[in-house]
């Protein structure tokens, strides 16, 4: 990146572990916060997660939205006090990005992954031969299941890359770029709590469930565009293009262009699209698999911790 981008890691905790889609039978989740008390070679998760995105030169400042009381120990980081669901820690991210006094464009990126270096160098480029973009997210592209090892559990999706004939299964990446000025905040703070309640869960499940909490919200927010006299929506465009986009992920696979407009229209609001019709978002679909690879298990974690060693001893 030609500019440092503001990041913030997401690093709150599981409070059950994430309940286990029939693949995954056998294998134990973590809770917790994984970020501190998981050990890499010897240091916690997050300390090989930041060495990483230092070393990458693309990020700053780097925020840690999480309990001040578990990371105080970590330096060069601007700690954003928060240990509530999901949607209310991306709530205080945000809001903590904003009292520093920063605007456009902000990073957002699970604790629980360690991206090769190489792999999230070729994402960062990917992300600034697109600009502007008002989103850039990333797929990784399976195309060995047997690569993803005690990962190959993890639910998948179908995506037809732009120029391919064929759909190729994606695992959901861990990073996201978005200007938090033109997304639907209100609204998407309680579906990213829902969507991430339910990960790993049937499809069916998590649809039930997303689109039954997401109602209400969704009904308020088209009731406060009628009483300021403006043309409501909100309802009509996430759930018409949230469930045909979930549709085709999970059966006969969605076009990346597709994809991209579906989300758009789901994030970003109506206002903002009407003003910059010839903006798009970006779902990059990366070669990839570690901004894929979460760790959810203990058997993932012991497995990045062998590979981080293994990798590591190659390289000395």
């Amino acid at each position: 990146m030609s500019t440092s981008l503001p990041l913030v890691l997401l690093a709150g905790r599981d409070r059950k572990g994430a309940p286990l889609p029939e693949a995954g039978r056998g294998q134990h989740p973590l809770h917790g916060y994984k970020a501190v008390e998981l050990e890499i070679a010897g240091r916690p998760l997050i300390e090989r997660l930041l060495e990483t995105l230092r070393d990458s030169g693309a990020f700053g400042p780097i925020f840690v939205a999480g309990p001040a009381r578990v990371y105080a120990a970590l330096r060069g980081v601007e700690l954003i006090d928060t240990d509530r669901d999901f949607g209310d820690n991306i709530r205080a991210a945000i809001e903590g990005v904003r009292r520093r006094g920063l605007v456009g464009q902000v990073a957002f990126m699970t604790s629980d992954v360690l991206p090769d270096p190489g792999e999230l160098r070729a994402a960062l480029d990917d992300l600034e031969r697109h600009q502007p973009c008002d989103f850039w997210t990333v797929e990784c592209r399976v195309r060995d299941a047997g690569a993803l090892g005690a990962s190959g559990w993890k639910p998948k999706y179908l995506i037809r890359p732009e120029g391919e004939a064929e759909p190729v299964a994606t695992l959901p990446g861990h990073l996201l770029v978005a200007d938090p000025r033109i997304a639907r905040l209100d609204v998407l703070y309680r579906a990213f709590e829902l969507a991430y309640r339910t990960r790993n869960r049937p499809t069916r499940y998590r649809r039930r469930v997303v689109v039954s909490g997401l109602l209400g919200a969704l009904l308020a927010a088209d009731l406060k565009r009628l009483v300021t006299l403006r043309r409501p929506g909100v309802t009509f465009d996430m759930l018409w293009n949230g469930l045909a986009l979930v549709r085709k992920l999970v059966t006969t696979g969605c076009g990346q262009r597709e994809m991209e407009d579906r989300l758009r229209r789901i994030w970003v609001h109506a206002d903002h699209r009407r003003r910059h019709p010839e903006r798009r978002g970006r779902v990059m679909v990366h070669d990839g698999l570690t901004l894929g690879r979460d760790v959810d298990t203990e058997e993932e974690a012991r497995e990045l911790s062998r590979q981080f060693e293994e990798s590591r001893a190659a390289s000395t």
